[in-house]
């Protein structure tokens, strides 16, 4: 059972994404091939990566932080100069292991709620580190209040939150809290090695 949940939450690749990451670049093949070329690479490695089968539940970090920024890459076609991002990774972790694509869907909650709304657009910023027994993945982007909307668990944070307990028997957690004008999302893990 426990398997059969697991493997439904890794192939929730968010659609939207690939949809409009393929308009995006439709839009830049006659004004724009060198660029165009370079995003449909990208998008072709984050699918290899988001389909290729894993031999356990888990990935290196190097191997999910390479989509992270193949992602993020992406979002800028759409995007242009509202976003930006950086990571500060902490070499030791490199080769930790963590659930497959859970940065990634961190990082499309980012965009999607703290950079696409906003006009100036804003910084994701990726930091990890070790800190003791534990792997630690905080990611930051500007907060936009939207009265409009009840507070909810997204489908993404909730799939998230589903995995690690799924994963690690109430070992990893996931806290979302409003800084300022920022959005932390928050996570530890405990500390594997390939």
């Amino acid at each position: 059972m426990q398997a059969s949940q697991l493997q439904l939450l890794n192939n929730q690749l968010n659609p939207h994404f690939l949809f409009n990451a393929i308009n995006d670049l439709r839009a830049l093949i006659l004004e724009q091939p060198q660029q165009a070329r370079k995003g449909l690479a990208q998008l072709s490695d984050i699918l290899r990566y988001s389909l290729q089968p894993l031999e356990g539940d888990k990935v290196a970090l190097s191997s999910e932080l390479e989509c992270a920024r193949n992602y993020l890459a992406l979002c800028q076609f759409g995007l242009e100069s509202r976003l930006s991002y950086k990571f500060e990774v902490d070499e030791l972790s490199l080769t930790c292991l963590v659930p497959k694509l859970m940065l990634q869907m961190c990082l499309e909650n980012a965009v999607k709620h703290g950079i696409a709304p906003s006009v100036e657009g804003g910084e994701v910023a990726v930091v990890v580190r070790i800190n003791g027994d534990n792997l630690e993945i905080q990611i930051s982007n500007p907060y936009i209040c939207q009265r409009s909307r009840q507070p909810s668990l997204g489908i993404g944070t909730k799939n998230i939150q589903d995995r690690l307990r799924l994963l690690y028997q109430g070992k990893a957690s996931m806290v979302l809290t409003q800084q300022g004008k920022s959005m932390l999302a928050k996570i530890s893990l405990p500390k594997e090695y390939v």
